[in-house]
Formats: C-alpha cells, structure tokens, sequence
C-alpha cells in the first residue's frame, strides 16, 4: 500500500504543484459571502484531485491498480486553511474571492499533518495499556483524528506535500477495532442509537448513509437515517445546521460496518464512531445500491479539468440525497464564466427507465431547454425551479452539459405524451455516453464542463 500511495503522490504532485486555487462567493452579507467562496474553493480542489487521479495506476511490479483512487477522500467539504479573502460591494449584496496559494499553504498543511499523526499514535500507545471500556473511548476519539488527518492528507497531497508518514494505523482498522469492543448489534434503532452516543453538537443536519463507493441512497440509509435523527439534536435545514453527519456502511458475509462522523461548518470532524450489526439489524431493507454501474458511469471520467466549471445542487446539497413524497426539490445551477448550459435527467426506477431533455424555460422550440448565464450571473447560484417528489421513486440523475459558446445543437429527441417528457432514449447508460461524447465534440472550439447530480425517491 506505501507503494500505491507513493505512486499516486507523486501523480497529483507533477500536475498540481505550484498552483493557485481561487473560489468566488456572493452573498447578503461578508459571511455568507466568504462562506460561499470557501465552498466553491474546496470543490475547485476536488474537481482537480478527479482530474489528476486516473482511474487505472501502475504501481511497483507493473500491477493495475484500480482502487487507487479510493486513496484519497474526494469530498467537495475538504478542510481550507490558510485562505485569503478579498471582499467587495456587488449590486445588492458582497462578493468574495478566497485565494489557497500551494507554496504558502504546504507548510500549514504539513504541520497540521504531523501533529494530527502525533496525536494519533500517542493514542495508539495508550489504547495498549487501557482495559476494554477505556479502549473504546480512546479508539473513537483516535477515529476522529485519522477522518480529519485523511482528510488534510486530500489537499495537502493536491498542494504538493510530499514525504508524509502516516499514522501507525489506518481508519478502517480503528473502526473495526472499535466494532469488536462493542457488541454486535441485531436491532437497527439500538445500533444508531448506541453509535451516536456521545454526541454533543446541537442543530445537526443528517445526511443519508451510503455504501461505501456509491452516491446512492438506499431503503436502509432512509430508515438508519431517522433512527439516527432520532437520537441526535437534528434539524430538517441545511442553512440552520451547526454541524452535519454523514455515515458510511460496508457489508461483508459476516455482517456489516457502520460508521459516522460529525463534521463541522469549517469542515473539521468533530466526532466518529463505529458499530458492527448482524444481519438480522439491515437484511429487511434494501441495502445493496441498485444503480452502482450507472453512479460510476456518471461520475467518473468527468471532464473537470477545464477553465469552465459547471456546479449542480439542490437545497439540501449535492451529496448523499434522499427525498421522499411530498417533498419539493429545489434545484441550483452555477457557473464561473459566462456561458450556457442544458440539463439531461436520467430516470432509474422499477420498471422504467429513460433519459429526458429538462425544461428550463417556457418559450417554445429548442431553446426551452438552453439556459444563458450572463457576466452578471457568472458564479452565482441561478435557481432553475421546484420539482415536487411523487410516485414513480426510484434513482435519478441531473448531467448539465455546459459551453462558453452558445449551444445550438442538442441530442435528438422525441416528445412522448404518455410521460410528457422529451425522451432522449429508454436507455440512460448509453444516452449519458452520447451526450459526454457530444460535449467532447464542442471542446474543440470551446470551453466545456460537467457537472452530475443523483438523487433517491421513496415513499414516506
């Protein structure tokens, strides 16, 4: 493994180092503006791991390794620090500009590195000497640190860090070190709320859990996500939450892993924790994503590696979205530079699949579906309307196609009246094919960018 994490090293260091991130941010006031602009700065880093990261790597021996990219946690919340804001007036509100210059902030990056590794192996010392309940609260607190030490190990590597140590244990060995201390439980609501004890952060947002590797919601991150609810001071707003959970879970054939950790509004984990169910706690629900194929199709091989950036999110975020009946999904879309943008939706439900062109104005012909993005509205979040969730539920994905020059051809298409959509085809997987090779098509005389968004629908 220090083989695979060298190669890859040295990979992101070649493309990145010696770089300048920016990320712009508008808003009602300086906080909300910076605010803005940090998260627009962390996804402009994310967007650059994905365009560094290939999928297939050659390590030592003249292996492919596959899995490499999991290396590093590509999250579009990754820890800033040693940002610097430029603010100023604009029309009713602020603009901000964050800067993250590589060569200014490695070191910062690096010393937060070795002092999160020093903490962390100073609790591994101490956990060998500690009976079983002492043990345990050591190895969670040690869980914390390891999720904030990979996750300032993310963006230290995109800056250019290089020669890291890390720590004498890796966070899935924690976790599971964790899940034998504690018993394995068979009831669903006692595991979630055994998991979140401890917990002391108020006006939590949760998010869904997902399988490892997948951006999908499943029956059972539904259900683990109340009971999680349940047990913690949670809010329904994204915007009044101090803090947000996010949880993970891998199933093996003698049960599963659990886990979550409590992130806060600067990106920093305030609390982890892990627990092993037996079957009898999750085989009732649905728990395998259905759509994992699909998930990786749409959201690798992104070409993000461009000076156009092309962002999709709904109120409630961009990752790890579920909506049940009766809720209404507002849905954003920004871009940097001035330009335009169409959205292809991909429908995977039982029994129906199909890609469709979205409406996103009320004029007739082709140009109903292509949105124009002033200088004006360049890096704002331009909301493109309230969809309300009903039957049929299943899986669904927005792609935004976007240019710099004005898109005058769209995929063919027929209206269908049974669903009243503008079908592309009945096949999403090779409709989203289609449509990235059309976009690669008009890069060769302009700018382009993609962004992806998927969601799940269910009942109540």
């Amino acid at each position: 493994m220090k083989r695979k994490l060298l190669t890859l090293s040295i990979l992101v260091t070649m493309s990145l180092s010696a770089e300048t991130f920016m990320g712009d941010g508008f808003g009602h006031s300086h906080k909300e503006a910076k605010k803005e602009s940090l998260a627009d700065l962390s996804f402009a880093i994310k967007s650059e791991v994905k365009s560094a990261v290939n999928k297939d790597v050659i390590v030592a021996g003249g292996e492919v390794d596959k899995s490499v990219s999991k290396v590093l946690k590509v999250s579009s919340d990754l820890p800033i620090i040693g940002s610097v804001f430029e603010l100023s007036d604009f029309g009713s509100g602020y603009k901000a500009i964050s800067t993250l210059d590589a060569n200014k902030a490695k070191p910062l990056y690096e010393d937060k590195l070795k002092s999160l590794k020093k903490e962390i192996d100073t609790l591994l010392v101490q956990a060998k000497s500690e009976n079983k309940a002492a043990q345990y609260r050591t190895y969670t607190q040690m869980l914390s640190l390891l999720d904030n030490y990979d996750r300032y190990r993310s963006v230290g590597v995109v800056l250019g860090v290089t020669g890291l140590v890390d720590p004498n244990i890796s966070s899935s060995e924690v976790k599971l070190r964790i899940a034998n201390l504690s018993e394995s439980f068979t009831d669903l609501k006692q595991a979630m709320a055994f998991v979140t004890q401890g917990v002391k952060t108020k006006s939590i947002y949760v998010f869904p859990p997902k399988a490892d590797g997948s951006n999908e919601a499943t029956q059972f991150s539904k259900v683990a996500k109340s009971y999680l609810s349940q047990n913690l001071s949670s809010t329904k707003s994204m915007e009044s939450a101090q803090a947000f959970l996010k949880g993970e879970y891998l199933v093996d054939k003698e049960g599963m892993n659990f886990s979550i950790s409590v992130i806060s509004k600067d990106r920093e984990v305030l609390f982890s924790n892990a627990v092993r169910l037996d079957e009898a706690a999750f085989s009732r629900y649905t728990y395998k994503p259905k759509s994992i194929d699909f998930d990786k199709l749409l959201h690798d091989d992104l070409i993000v590696k461009s000076k156009m950036k092309a962002r999709l999110k709904t109120a409630n975020g961009d990752e790890d979205l579920l909506f049940v009946a009766g809720d209404t999904v507002r849905l954003f879309a920004k871009l940097n530079n001035r330009g335009y943008f169409y959205l292809v939706g991909h429908v995977e439900q039982d029994g129906k699949k199909f890609s469709y062109l979205v409406d996103l104005s009320e004029v007739e012909g082709e140009t109903k579906f292509v949105q124009h993005v002033d200088a004006e509205d360049a890096n704002r979040w331009m909301m493109l309307g309230e969809f309300d969730v009903e039957s049929p539920f299943g899986i669904e994905s927005m792609q935004m196609i976007a240019s710099s020059k004005k898109i005058t051809k769209l995929p063919k298409h027929y209206y269908d009246e049974d669903s009243g959509y503008h079908v592309l085809g009945k096949d999403p997987r090779k409709v989203a094919v289609a449509t990235r090779g059309l976009k690669k098509k008009m890069s060769r005389t302009a700018q382009v960018a993609e962004a992806v968004l998927m969601f799940t629908t269910m009942e109540k």
